[in-house]
Protein backbone atom coordinates (compact mmCIF):
# COMPACT_ATOMS: atom_id res chain seq x y z
CA UNK A 1 0.00 0.00 0.00
CA UNK A 2 2.54 2.61 0.76
CA UNK A 3 4.77 2.12 -2.40
CA UNK A 4 1.38 2.41 -4.47
CA UNK A 5 0.87 5.80 -2.99
CA UNK A 6 4.50 7.08 -2.88
CA UNK A 7 4.03 5.95 -7.20
CA UNK A 8 0.57 8.17 -7.28
CA UNK A 9 2.53 11.02 -5.63
CA UNK A 10 4.98 10.86 -8.25
CA UNK A 11 2.99 10.24 -11.37
CA UNK A 12 0.87 13.32 -10.46
CA UNK A 13 4.27 15.61 -9.67
CA UNK A 14 5.79 14.39 -13.40
CA UNK A 15 2.14 15.01 -14.99
CA UNK A 16 1.70 18.80 -13.03
CA UNK A 17 5.35 19.52 -14.53
CA UNK A 18 4.82 18.25 -17.81
CA UNK A 19 1.05 20.27 -18.45
CA UNK A 20 2.76 23.46 -20.38
CA UNK A 21 3.85 21.83 -23.35
CA UNK A 22 1.84 22.35 -26.41
CA UNK A 23 4.59 21.80 -29.03
CA UNK A 24 4.00 19.49 -31.67
CA UNK A 25 7.20 17.61 -32.95
CA UNK A 26 7.06 17.51 -36.43
CA UNK A 27 11.47 17.90 -37.33
CA UNK A 28 14.56 17.81 -35.87
CA UNK A 29 15.04 21.45 -35.98
CA UNK A 30 11.96 21.93 -34.36
CA UNK A 31 13.12 19.91 -31.85
CA UNK A 32 16.51 21.67 -31.93
CA UNK A 33 14.74 24.89 -31.65
CA UNK A 34 13.10 23.97 -28.52
CA UNK A 35 15.85 22.58 -26.53
CA UNK A 36 19.04 24.43 -28.24
CA UNK A 37 19.66 25.89 -24.19
CA UNK A 38 21.29 22.30 -23.30
CA UNK A 39 24.10 23.51 -25.79
CA UNK A 40 25.32 26.05 -23.46
CA UNK A 41 25.63 22.92 -20.78
CA UNK A 42 29.68 22.86 -19.88
CA UNK A 43 29.60 18.70 -19.42
CA UNK A 44 27.37 16.18 -21.70
CA UNK A 45 23.67 15.95 -20.75
CA UNK A 46 21.01 13.61 -21.82
CA UNK A 47 17.41 14.12 -21.99
CA UNK A 48 14.25 12.18 -22.83
CA UNK A 49 11.61 14.45 -24.50
CA UNK A 50 8.16 12.20 -24.25
CA UNK A 51 5.38 12.42 -27.04
CA UNK A 52 2.09 11.44 -27.03
CA UNK A 53 0.05 9.48 -29.86
CA UNK A 54 0.44 12.84 -31.97
CA UNK A 55 4.01 13.52 -31.63
CA UNK A 56 2.64 16.47 -28.99
CA UNK A 57 5.09 17.03 -26.26
CA UNK A 58 3.94 15.81 -23.09
CA UNK A 59 7.03 16.51 -20.97
CA UNK A 60 10.90 15.93 -21.15
CA UNK A 61 13.05 15.42 -18.17
CA UNK A 62 17.07 15.29 -17.91
CA UNK A 63 18.27 11.54 -17.43
CA UNK A 64 22.29 12.07 -16.74
CA UNK A 65 24.71 14.28 -16.71
CA UNK A 66 28.51 13.36 -17.62
CA UNK A 67 31.58 14.96 -17.75
CA UNK A 68 33.49 16.81 -20.67
CA UNK A 69 33.20 14.25 -23.18
CA UNK A 70 31.27 11.09 -21.96
CA UNK A 71 27.46 11.00 -20.20
CA UNK A 72 26.46 7.32 -18.69
CA UNK A 73 23.12 6.67 -19.04
CA UNK A 74 20.82 4.55 -16.74
CA UNK A 75 18.60 3.03 -18.72
CA UNK A 76 16.20 1.81 -15.76
CA UNK A 77 15.60 6.16 -15.29
CA UNK A 78 15.47 6.51 -18.94
CA UNK A 79 12.66 4.15 -19.13
CA UNK A 80 10.56 4.93 -16.05
CA UNK A 81 10.25 9.11 -17.14
CA UNK A 82 8.04 8.10 -20.19
CA UNK A 83 6.40 4.83 -18.68
CA UNK A 84 4.92 7.34 -15.60
CA UNK A 85 4.13 10.44 -18.02
CA UNK A 86 2.28 7.92 -20.48
CA UNK A 87 4.31 8.40 -23.50
CA UNK A 88 3.62 6.73 -27.03
CA UNK A 89 7.48 7.74 -28.15
CA UNK A 90 10.50 9.72 -27.31
CA UNK A 91 13.36 11.87 -28.60
CA UNK A 92 16.74 11.56 -27.09
CA UNK A 93 19.07 14.39 -26.94
CA UNK A 94 22.46 15.04 -25.89
CA UNK A 95 24.77 17.73 -25.77
CA UNK A 96 28.26 18.03 -27.16
CA UNK A 97 30.15 20.98 -25.40
CA UNK A 98 33.32 20.41 -27.68
CA UNK A 99 30.78 22.48 -30.13
CA UNK A 100 31.27 19.68 -32.83
CA UNK A 101 27.57 17.92 -33.56
CA UNK A 102 28.69 14.88 -35.12
CA UNK A 103 27.66 11.55 -33.00
CA UNK A 104 30.64 9.59 -31.83
CA UNK A 105 30.48 5.82 -32.04
CA UNK A 106 29.39 5.34 -28.13
CA UNK A 107 26.47 7.78 -29.39
CA UNK A 108 25.23 5.29 -32.27
CA UNK A 109 25.50 2.54 -29.58
CA UNK A 110 24.14 3.40 -26.93
CA UNK A 111 20.89 4.55 -29.21
CA UNK A 112 20.40 1.24 -30.23
CA UNK A 113 20.83 0.27 -26.47
CA UNK A 114 17.91 2.68 -25.72
CA UNK A 115 16.01 2.34 -28.39
CA UNK A 116 15.87 -1.84 -27.49
CA UNK A 117 15.46 -1.16 -24.02
CA UNK A 118 12.21 1.18 -24.83
CA UNK A 119 10.65 -1.13 -27.04
CA UNK A 120 9.95 -3.76 -24.35
CA UNK A 121 7.65 -1.34 -22.99
CA UNK A 122 6.55 -0.44 -26.64
CA UNK A 123 7.35 3.04 -26.55
CA UNK A 124 8.95 3.97 -30.30
CA UNK A 125 12.22 5.81 -29.86
CA UNK A 126 11.65 8.46 -32.92
CA UNK A 127 14.99 10.61 -33.06
CA UNK A 128 18.26 10.81 -30.62
CA UNK A 129 19.54 14.29 -31.76
CA UNK A 130 23.05 15.77 -31.14
CA UNK A 131 22.99 19.10 -30.00
CA UNK A 132 26.13 21.80 -30.15
CA UNK A 133 26.49 25.68 -29.99
CA UNK A 134 25.66 26.44 -33.15
CA UNK A 135 24.30 22.75 -35.03
CA UNK A 136 22.84 19.41 -34.52
CA UNK A 137 22.83 15.97 -36.10
CA UNK A 138 19.14 13.62 -36.04
CA UNK A 139 20.62 10.14 -36.24
CA UNK A 140 17.25 9.35 -37.69
CA UNK A 141 17.92 11.89 -40.75
CA UNK A 142 21.40 10.86 -41.05
CA UNK A 143 20.54 7.40 -41.39
CA UNK A 144 22.92 6.63 -38.43
CA UNK A 145 20.00 4.17 -37.57
CA UNK A 146 16.55 3.10 -38.49
CA UNK A 147 13.93 4.62 -35.74
CA UNK A 148 10.65 5.19 -35.78
CA UNK A 149 10.41 8.61 -36.93
CA UNK A 150 11.15 12.06 -37.61
CA UNK A 151 12.85 12.61 -40.41
CA UNK A 152 13.36 16.14 -41.99
CA UNK A 153 10.89 19.54 -41.98
CA UNK A 154 9.62 18.20 -45.71
CA UNK A 155 8.05 14.53 -44.41
CA UNK A 156 7.34 15.44 -41.29
CA UNK A 157 5.12 13.34 -38.99
CA UNK A 158 1.38 14.67 -38.33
Amino acid sequence: MQYKSMYRIETIKIREKTQAFNIQACSAREIYDVFKFIACRPQESLYVVCLNCKNRIIGYSEIAKGSLNTCAVDMRELVRIPILINAASVIILHNHPSGDSCPSRDDIAITHRIKDSLSLFGIRLLDHIVISDDSFTSLSEKGLIEMGGLRDENTALR
